[in-house]
């Protein structure tokens, strides 16, 4: 067999494989494809959407009373408030601080 016989059969064979990869990819890619769309639908059936605050929501409950809090954190937050400082940021410091109180 010469150089000319051998050149175009490897590069039909080449072909072939790249085509064969090709059509294989495409498969596996459209059955993913195909699979992921049928789970985003069953959990598109059964989820619960968030809905529009309905004037009859009660807004969130109040503060523990005063008697029920630990005296110590109340004089914290009592003296944190003075300074405008914000609830989270006075809890954090008084979290921070309780271990010396």
């Amino acid at each position: 067999m010469s150089m000319r016989e051998d050149g175009p059969s490897i590069n039909q064979r080449q072909l072939s494989a790249v085509d064969g990869y090709k059509n294989f990819s495409n498969s596996m890619a459209s059955r993913q494809l195909a699979r992921a769309m049928a789970e985003l639908r069953e959990s598109a059936a059964g989820a619960n959407y968030p809905r529009e605050v309905a004037p009859s929501d009660k807004p969130a409950p109040s503060p523990l009373p005063a008697g029920d809090r630990d005296i110590a954190q109340q004089a914290f937050l009592a003296h944190c408030t003075q300074h405008q400082m914000s609830g989270r940021e006075a809890s954090r410091l008084y979290a921070g601080a309780k271990a010396f109180i």
